[in-house]
């Protein structure tokens, strides 16, 4: 029990306080006193605190407990300038009177160097018992302590700090089952695909609600989210069920459940996007892919508002992990790194706005997604004008307007076709066969015989121009 509380202390301080786990960096004498230690840093110092299972210790083994903290902290037998140690004893049941006061009269101030140990006592029956007087105990590893306790009362009989809120943490993530839960989703539909003729097979795809950038814009929306379940073949499943599993749990932990859906989804949806509108020509594609690079940025927006010293330990995976990814996609064909990118970008964005449990969104989270929603409006902005200089697009578009009788934008679409690619033979057929079906003969005989002249052999077009000549 004493163990659990512990765990669940270290778990607090780390995702509610911006601590650092330093368990690693103990040797194997402090591990059997010391079962955590974490670290933070506050501008030029340092606080770092220590967990103690205490039942059973005598005095010396109390005093021994300190020692070793303190050496941990800096490697002497004293604090440095301006560093803090909080060392909290846990007992799994309630003590005397005199052990009690023992403890608390270990404390020490030091005016002149600016550093301070304090220590607590945390009795599993409830009460939680704080030093009376300098050192002053940290609010955050009091909301740490209690919010352990999962709402018993903290009893301040040997406190004399009167401005402690009691107000509790968020309850934490205990399971992970909205992460879980999309794992199995994934799992069952590449199930579906490989019944329905396969997961590779485009047919299927296309039926089953992959993305398929011309019948998005044709108004099948819904398929930006139903090609976050889809997956292309063995290895793309395995790849994304285990970066989920990997990176899922503990952004879920960090946002929660309703916040780690809404980041979830707008990041698959956001990447969708991305596929859709900066991919030149047709795209049909699949997977959870801009869904989980969107948990990377939202890992990457936690840490930016955390210290610096341990927001680069926190941010160097993440970048690496990141890195690799879009550069494996830029050297291999037919994977969407825009995709990618957008659900990264995206994932940071709508975790900056929503922001952790228990947080205030500061003012440069704000700045940071303001400055993330230009670069995504930038995006755009160059997708603008890379799609007005792709003839497959305004083929593409061109042949969905003459399907639908909107002869006139087909018209437009396959003229610039033919300003950008000229001697595109089947678009100057197209536009041959569409001018006549406006009665406009004239223009089609011209583009017909453009055709020709590139494709001498071209057969339809040969037809198109003896209907045009009355022949």
């Amino acid at each position: 029990m004493s163990k659990d509380y512990l765990l669940d202390f270290r778990r607090f301080l780390i995702y509610e306080a911006d601590f650092y786990p330093q368990e690693s960096a103990l040797d194997v004498q402090s591990t059997e006193l010391l079962k955590i230690f974490l670290r933070k840093n506050q501008g030029n110092k340092e606080v770092y605190v220590a967990g103690v299972l205490a039942d059973g210790f005598n005095n010396d083994e109390i005093r021994r407990a300190i020692e070793v903290a303190i050496e941990n902290t800096t490697g002497q037998k004293e604090l440095a300038r301006g560093n803090s140690l909080v060392v909290c004893f846990v007992y799994s049941r309630e003590i005397s009177e005199e052990q009690r006061k023992y403890i608390l009269s270990l404390k020490r101030n030091s005016f002149f160097a600016g550093s301070s140990l304090a220590t607590l006592v945390v009795e599993l029956s409830g009460t939680i018992t704080v030093p009376k007087g300098q050192p002053i105990v940290p609010k955050e590893i009091l909301s740490a302590l209690t919010g352990a306790l999962e709402g018993r009362e903290i009893q301040e009989t040997e406190s004399d700090w009167v401005n402690y809120s009691q107000k509790r943490l968020p309850k934490r993530v205990e399971t992970p089952w909205v992460t879980y839960t999309l794992m199995v989703l994934i799992g069952l539909a590449w199930i579906y695909l490989e019944l329905m003729g396969g997961s590779t097979n485009t047919r299927v795809l296309v039926y089953s609600g992959a993305q398929v950038n011309s019948l998005i814009r044709a108004g099948e929306y819904w398929r930006l989210v139903s090609s976050m379940f889809l997956h292309i073949g063995f290895f793309h499943l395995a790849v994304n069920l285990f970066s989920l599993y990997r990176l899922g749990p503990i952004t879920e932990m960090i946002y929660g459940h309703w916040r780690f859906t809404i980041i979830y989804f707008s990041a698959g949806i956001i990447g969708g996007l991305a596929g859709l509108y900066l991919v030149t020509g047709e795209l049909i594609s699949a997977g959870a892919s801009g869904a989980i690079f969107g948990l990377l940025g939202a890992l990457g927006a936690y840490g930016y508002n955390l210290p610096p010293t341990r927001r680069k330990e926190f941010w160097t995976p993440i970048v690496l992990i990141a890195g690799l990814n879009i550069f494996y996609g830029f050297v291999n064909v037919g994977i969407n790194n825009y995709a990618h990118i957008g659900g990264m970008i995206g994932g940071a964005l709508v975790a900056l706005i929503l922001a952790v449990p228990g947080r205030v969104i500061v003012k440069r989270s704000i700045l940071l997604g303001t400055v993330l929603l230009i670069l995504m409006l930038g995006m755009a902005l160059l997708n603008s004008y890379l799609v007005q200089q792709d003839w497959e697009y305004h083929f593409s578009e061109g042949v969905i307007a003459y399907e639908k009788g909107d002869l006139h934008a087909a018209i437009v679409h396959f003229e610039k076709v033919v300003e950008l690619e000229p001697d595109q033979a089947e678009a100057h057929y197209n536009l041959a066969l569409t001018y006549y079906q406006l009665g406009e003969t004239r223009s089609a005989l011209v583009h017909v015989d453009w055709a020709l002249q590139i494709r001498p052999n071209f057969a339809e077009a040969a037809m198109l121009k003896k209907a045009i000549s009355g022949e």
